[in-house]
């Protein structure tokens, strides 16, 4: 929901990250004074999969988008 979606706003301004809308089921997770790219995450059907770029690419999937964000920032 929105309300939802506003809350995770919310929660990444609060830990310097942005949150930006990618697609109808997609974000992209941004830091930073430059805005890099942090991840992606897409919906599924029943969870959320989070594409972290780390030098790398990490695919590891969530039961929420708030559980991806709060997995990007907890590491």
């Amino acid at each position: 929901t929105f309300q939802q979606f506003d809350a995770e706003i919310r929660f990444c301004a609060d830990h310097g990250l942005q949150l930006e809308r990618a697609s109808d089921y997609g974000w992209l997770v941004r830091a930073g004074a430059d805005a890099h790219v942090l991840g992606c995450i897409d919906q599924l059907d029943d969870a959320v999969e989070l594409m972290r770029l780390d030098g790398g690419f990490t695919w590891t999937t969530f039961a929420s988008l708030h559980d991806a964000l709060k997995n990007l920032v907890d590491s």
